[in-house]
């Protein structure tokens, strides 16, 4: 889920930040 970036820019961060 790394790509993920492109179709969410605050949704990515987020992603990483409660793993």
């Amino acid at each position: 889920m790394r790509g993920s970036s492109r179709r969410a820019p605050g949704a990515n961060v987020a992603w990483q930040s409660w793993r």
